[in-house]
């Protein structure tokens, strides 16, 4: 399989980055040209819409050129590394990269509790779902202020929401996204709207990247954003995911590494592996004296659940790639 290192100065971080940028809100990341440009404009409405695993190499192998999603892609770009929801969802949400936020997987090990934690969940990992603490570990050790409530404090009449199943605005499925997003689209002010929907990737961890589920659940994805995209008018759709996905195969052999790529710390430091910032100092006791890296479909993960066909968070092309769709309803 082919390497690929992010490149943090074309990917999914530029797009908050150009957000924070448009509304005059500091930020020290690159904002993808493009929406510079289109951010000239001026819409009355930005929409960012992430779907899940959604990478570029699963667009290519379930739709077609006709395809709503295809047709309006614009570009390739680099998620972030690791290239995994909670690293990546946390940049998009910040606007800063994994190496600041220090959100950098979905479990790491914190030495305050001598155990695991799920991030997003705050459970044990393992002991799921036995909470980790009385309070949310990783928002303790990890503070940080997200992008919606700069732009909501900062003055600047816009207003930034959050439309997703964990979020002030609780979807439960794509319509719901869609019909929460086009009402936010037809009040009054200006909008910055940012929606989540975890498809296709828990389909692709369950029954792999090939599977027809997979194609269904990406034609519903077309179809209604195209739908939504059909009833707004002054706004500028932006749509990519956190991440691709591999097909995979569990590495048993946990005495050899030579399957990996063995990163010690100061040549993660020099590659700048994961983003250009200051150091949170939760990212280097993570992060250890060495990281091993998937280069190819081995997962090493004693306690993922082996029925697994499909994951992320390694260095290939197909899990580092993602779409960058531009919808522009200016009148």
């Amino acid at each position: 399989m082919k390497i690929k290192y992010p490149d943090y100065n074309n990917c999914i971080l530029g797009i908050p980055a150009a957000v924070l940028k448009h509304y005059g809100l500091e930020t020290d990341q690159t904002p993808l040209p493009i929406l510079d440009r289109l951010f000239e404009k001026n819409y009355k409405n930005i929409v960012v819409m992430l779907f899940d695993g959604m990478g570029s190499a699963i667009l290519d192998k379930h739709c077609g050129e006709s395809n709503f999603l295809v047709k309006n892609k614009i570009a390739d770009i680099s998620s972030v590394y690791p290239p995994t929801t909670t690293a990546a969802l946390t940049s998009m949400e910040t606007g800063l990269p994994p190496i600041t936020h220090g959100w950098l997987g979905w479990s790491m090990y914190f030495k305050e509790l001598d155990t695991v934690v799920n991030l997003f969940r705050n459970d044990i990992r393992g002991s799921e779902p036995e909470q980790a603490a009385d309070y949310h570990v990783a928002r303790r050790f990890m503070p940080y202020t997200d992008i919606f409530t700069r732009i909501n404090a900062s003055g600047i009449d816009v207003k930034a929401s959050r439309v997703s199943l964990f979020s002030e605005y609780e979807t439960q499925s794509i319509d719901e996204i869609c019909g929460v997003t086009e009402k936010l689209c037809n009040d009054d002010g200006r909008q910055y709207i940012y929606t989540y929907w975890h498809e296709p990737d828990y389909s692709m961890h369950e029954f792999g990247t090939s599977a027809e589920i997979v194609k269904t659940q990406l034609k519903e994805i077309s179809e209604k954003v195209e739908r939504l995209t059909e009833k707004l008018h002054d706004t500028l759709i932006i749509l990519t995911a956190d991440h691709g996905m591999i097909d995979v195969e569990f590495d048993v052999n946990y005495a050899e590494l030579e399957k990996y790529l063995l990163l010690s710390r100061d040549e993660i430091l020099a590659m700048n592996l994961y983003g250009y910032g200051e150091w949170h100092e939760k990212t280097t006791e993570f992060i250890g004296d060495y990281v091993a890296v998937s280069t190819d479909k081995y997962m090493l993960d004693e306690l993922a659940p082996e029925s697994d066909k499909a994951a992320h968070a390694g260095l290939c092309e197909e899990e580092m790639i993602v779409p960058l769709i531009i919808i522009d309803k200016k009148k």
